[in-house]
């Protein structure tokens, strides 16, 4: 579904992490549209929920 966007989501992510307002995104890259820029917002957040890790102390020990 976001194959479109790969290409370019992680310097879209990268300029907003640095700070850059979609505006300024928008006007710097007047092919994308706040669409693109959600999409990639949505694909970000997608592929950190498929790569979640869960961390468990196994050194721990439990007495019943």
């Amino acid at each position: 579904m976001y194959s479109r966007y790969a290409n370019y989501c992680l310097d879209v992510l990268d300029y907003l992490a640095s700070g850059m307002t979609v505006d300024e995104i928008l006007d710097d890259f007047p092919y994308l549209t706040k669409t693109d820029i959600r999409a990639c917002l949505a694909y970000a957040a997608d592929r950190e929920k498929a790569q979640m890790v869960v961390y468990t102390n196994e050194t721990s020990t439990v007495s019943l």
